[in-house]
């Protein structure tokens, strides 16, 4: 009889259903008029929303590893995976704008909208012409990691990777490397200041690098995290600076002042972004939720968790 019962319990905890674990957010792009939202999880789902409270909401898939997402100017939102596939959030299926199964890095959209500006698995840096599809190779090769990004109002491009660079698009000439020699730590993810005077990088390191887009000279390094940057965000014009290993608890850096702060209790498992239209800089987190922080102030404002079906 006590053999029966335990074979009975057995039996019972086996089919005890199994609650199922949320889905880490991975990758999250915000629109630059602060509407949109878009949440893509660590399985390729992706919550595109019209609002920031996650209203009108569509799902879409990465076909494959999802890398990257952007908004556009006109609310259009393109998605970088094994290919690279564009969104108007209107119930249309999005558009191919690369076919070729090349593992698309970072994608960007020059200012005004006509342009993408990309990196593929092999470290080659395109643009691509939004109206005819035509791409047009940039620079062969950085590396296979490190984001790329429009500067001096599109006129320019930068890229990391182990020798970051700046590049003239309309020239099609190198402009300048950022460091003497190619380094070992490989260079990440890239940030702007609001006015575009500065570029910032994040290093396998743990630092984050800010040079003057003029001179492209090395102003300051921030102090480094125990892991790699993997995401970096300006907060506007505060003059602070978040950075963060994926998953880890986010760093602040004030480098006109000098100034290191940590943020424990925020731990970003996505790239951090800042809502400028809210103040606030946004993250998903592994819960599968999404948090909005006056990190500044060290202040969870809000927790939101994207629509089901993601």
């Amino acid at each position: 009889m006590v053999l029966a019962m335990v074979a009975w319990m057995v039996i019972a905890i086996r089919k005890s259903p199994q609650p199922a674990q949320p889905d880490a957010i991975r990758v999250l792009a915000i629109g630059p008029s602060g509407q949109q939202l878009a949440a893509g999880t660590a399985r390729g789902a992706i919550a595109a929303c019209k609002s920031l409270d996650l209203t009108d909401c569509r799902t879409l898939e990465a076909d494959g590893n999802l890398n990257d997402l952007r908004f556009s100017d006109d609310g259009g939102l393109a998605i970088a995976d094994r290919n690279i596939r564009l969104s108007k959030l209107d119930g249309s299926p999005p558009a191919l704008v690369r076919n070729d199964d090349a593992n698309y890095g970072s994608v960007r959209f020059e200012p005004g909208g006509r342009r993408l500006l990309t990196i593929d698995g092999k470290g080659t840096v395109l643009t691509v012409d939004l109206d005819t599809r035509h791409a047009s190779r940039v620079y062969c090769c950085s590396s296979i990691w490190g984001d790329v990004e429009f500067i001096d109002q599109g006129r320019q491009a930068a890229w990391a990777g182990h020798w970051p660079a700046i590049w003239d698009l309309a020239a099609g000439r190198l402009i300048g490397r950022l460091t003497a020699q190619r380094e070992t730590m490989t260079f990440g993810p890239i940030a702007t200041d609001p006015a575009g005077e500065f570029l910032f990088m994040g290093s396998q390191d743990g630092r984050v690098y800010r040079w003057s887009v003029a001179s492209r000279q090395l102003l300051s390094k921030s102090n480094p995290l125990t892991n790699y940057v993997m995401t970096i965000s300006v907060l506007g014009a505060s003059g602070w600076v978040a950075y963060a290993s994926r998953p880890g608890a986010v760093h602040l850096w004030n480098p006109q002042a000098g100034l290191h702060r940590i943020v424990p209790a925020a731990r970003a498992s996505s790239n951090i972004v800042f809502s400028s239209r809210r103040g606030l800089a946004a993250f998903g987190t592994e819960a599968g939720t999404l948090e909005f922080w006056d990190l500044i102030r060290e202040r969870l404002v809000e927790t939101k968790a994207p629509p089901d079906g993601r």
